[in-house]
């Protein structure tokens, strides 16, 4: 292993799609970018995510964007605008948290894991980029993660039941994607 650079104190990060950078997500702070072979460091978006529960970060396939999340809110950062597209805020002290999100494999899509606060309310639910609809897939089980392939034709979730399990779930995208 190589040493590259110090975090400031962000737990999540993307690795740029050129590899000479690193972006953090920290939650007092918003979003910083820190440059591998120097070790500067800037913040690109300044945002408290204080409060919010876990972050986590997702660079889409093609490197363009980032995607942020906590339990209350999903933002996608365009990394050549330098701006933050907001796509979903849960206000006040109840509703559906978010709780996982991923990106399809054409990279128009977010695909969000949502569970309410009493355990019961659980779906998927799908973000595109480009302000279409947005769709949601109920789940019947509890869920603790899950993946695309990388074609993004099969997704697979791990169920909470008696034990943990991994489903496929079939037909989520819409016919002629």
């Amino acid at each position: 292993a190589t040493y590259l650079c110090e975090m400031a104190g962000g737990r999540v990060f993307a690795v740029s799609a050129d590899g000479k950078a690193v972006y953090e997500f920290e939650r007092g702070k918003g979003l910083t970018e820190i440059e591998l072979a120097t070790g500067k460091t800037r913040v690109v978006c300044a945002r408290d995510f204080s409060g919010q529960g876990p972050a986590s970060i997702r660079r889409s396939h093609d490197g363009k964007y980032l995607a942020l999340s906590t339990f209350r809110f999903l933002g996608v950062f365009d990394i050549a605008r330098g701006e933050m597209r907001e796509m979903y805020r849960l206000d006040g002290e109840s509703g559906p948290q978010l709780n996982g999100v991923n990106w399809t494999a054409d990279g128009r899509t977010l695909i969000a894991k949502f569970s309410g606060s009493n355990g019961k309310v659980r779906y998927l639910q799908l973000f595109p980029l480009d302000g279409g609809a947005q769709r949601k897939i109920p789940l019947d089980f509890g869920n603790s993660d899950f993946a695309t392939s990388p074609d993004g034709v099969h997704w697979a979730i791990v169920a909470t039941r008696s034990r943990m399990q991994v489903w496929a779930i079939e037909n989520f995208l819409a016919s002629g994607k």
